[in-house]
């Protein structure tokens, strides 16, 4: 139901403001963009690093850098775009480059001709990721009422 509001001369307002779905939707293709990513990167980084490396237990090792830098830069970059003001916004520009660097990344893994080049693609990769990642989830607060954000929750979570 719409609560009433006050307006400047304390006077009950009807507010009718629904979730808008089409932005909802917008904000939750990048869940969608960061779960494919990794359900990609855990499936087939693994199988590519078999290819310069016998030990599963090096390949495990070099698995957890994304979890590294999760903990350690993830949260960095989350402050930063609290903090950031641009014409763009506080969190678009770092999706803007960090989400298409990352795309481009991640097209060459496969391509990568020894184990040094394809370490260094990997380490800019998570970079990359950990870059986007809490800015995407910050998203949907900024740009959506305080009343629809568990219906808005429900719509980003179903996408990724």
């Amino acid at each position: 139901m719409n609560e009433p509001k006050l307006n400047s001369e304390n006077k009950q307002t009807k507010t009718k403001s629904k979730l808008n779905y089409g932005k909802t939707f917008l904000i939750g293709t990048g869940f969608f963009a960061s779960s494919l990513l990794w359900s990609l990167y855990n499936s087939f980084v693994p199988l590519i690093l078999q290819d310069f490396i016998k030990s599963s237990t090096i390949i495990g090792l070099i698995m957890t850098i994304d979890n590294a830098f999760g903990v350690i830069f993830q949260p960095l970059f989350g402050a930063m775009s609290d903090r950031t003001r641009t014409r763009f916004g506080k969190r678009m520009p770092f999706i803007m480059i960090a989400a298409p660097l990352c795309a481009a990344l991640f097209f060459f893994v496969p391509q990568m001709p020894n184990l040094f080049t394809l370490m260094l693609i990997l380490i800019v990769f998570n970079f990359g990721m950990s870059i986007w990642r809490a800015p995407i989830v910050a998203l949907m607060p900024d740009l959506t009422p305080s009343k629809h954000w568990s219906k808005a929750n429900g719509v980003i979570n179903l996408m990724g």
